[in-house]
């Protein structure tokens, strides 16, 4: 169980949507957050909470928003949905674009430096430039689970049942079978040096590989399926939550030799949903089904704050510069928060 802890500032309910929260995303420049719920409603709201008025409704994105992805390193979002469609706002033209996909948008990753975007849809893996499509492939068996740009120029790795599969996307031919995995990817997460992938899957595994090498090595221990994996912002550990707990793996600036069993933060406090990396600091947002939020600090293994709630929190997201926490919640709320007011957070 959490340990007691002083209450953080509270929450400022900002928003809230006709069904519940599936997706929230910040805008690279800290300012916009776009909102996606299970009623396929698509809205932003400023970064003080003021709402910005909806992009589209459920007649454009199905049953559910899955998926938002902001342009880094501009105002221009898309949102994926359930049936399919894309929607692409551009921001400084007001503009919305609607594309079809024949299978549920599970995935969709902006290039960090490239015009480009990658777009999983069901099997079916995309490259767009400028909303058109420039590459397309079948992926085989399975939907895509995840997907990573890597720094150099027009490589991609793709996570499904199989595996993970690494691209040359100027043509997406003959991809390379980068690692194997017993079952299917659900979360991906490149290291802040670009040189290492983490993979988590359905079997309870994850993987670390070293994308200069090929060198991978296997961690078990989980029973359960891994649903995020992410890594600390300092490059020396991987963030994994498997249902109730969540786990730091310390893997060094190599891959190898790594920690025999992770550090565990919780277990026995609820399933837990959603977390969030800080963008700055060594601190963790994680959500919880009984609907607190307890923000982690990585270093000390303690927590540093709890904003309570009373229904299921199901999405969080830090803004750019690390001052504001957006939660996503199941009754459709949206709310903001600051909960590192006050305390001393690792850097």
């Amino acid at each position: 169980m959490i340990a007691p802890v002083a209450p953080a500032p509270p929450w400022r309910r900002v928003r809230r949507l006709r069904e519940a929260i599936t997706a929230l995303s910040w805008s690279g420049d800290g300012h916009l957050l776009a909102v996606g719920s299970a009623h396929g409603e698509l809205e932003v709201v400023a970064g003080d909470g003021t709402p910005l008025g909806a992009l589209c409704t459920s007649r454009h994105l199905g049953v559910a928003t899955t998926v938002l992805a902001w342009h880094p390193r501009r105002r221009e979002l898309v949102a994926g949905g359930g049936d399919g469609s894309l929607v692409w706002w551009q921001a400084a033209r007001d503009s919305v674009h609607h594309i079809a996909h024949r299978q549920w948008v599970t995935a969709a990753r902006w290039h960090p430096t490239e015009e480009l975007l990658a777009v999983g849809a069901g099997n079916d893996l995309l490259i767009y430039r400028d909303q058109c499509p420039v590459a397309e492939a079948p992926f085989g068996v399975g939907s895509i689970g995840a997907l990573v740009w890597a720094v150099g120029p027009g490589e991609l790795a793709v996570g499904n049942v199989g595996g993970v599969r690494w691209y040359d996307v100027a043509s997406l031919a003959d991809p390379v079978a980068l690692y194997p995995a017993p079952g299917a990817v659900t979360s991906m997460s490149l290291s802040p040096e670009g040189d290492r992938l983490a993979v988590g899957d359905l079997s309870g595994e994850l993987r670390i590989g070293d994308l200069r090498t090929g060198a991978e090595v296997g961690l078990l221990g989980y029973p359960d399926r891994l649903r995020h994996v992410a890594w600390q912002p300092d490059g020396t550990a991987v963030v994994v939550v498997a249902d109730d707990e969540v786990g730091i793996w310390r893997v060094g600036h190599g891959i190898e030799p790594p920690d025999d069993q992770p550090t565990s933060l919780l277990g026995g406090s609820g399933r837990i949903d959603c977390l969030a990396v800080h963008p700055r600091r060594q601190v963790l947002a994680v959500g919880h089904a009984h609907g607190d939020v307890v923000v982690w600090d990585l270093v000390g293994h303690v927590p540093l704050a709890v904003l309570s709630g009373r229904d299921p929190i199901t999405a969080v997201a830090w803004s750019a510069d690390g001052r504001t926490l957006a939660a996503g919640v199941a009754d459709g709320s949206v709310l903001l928060g600051t909960p590192l007011t006050g305390t001393t957070a690792p850097r």
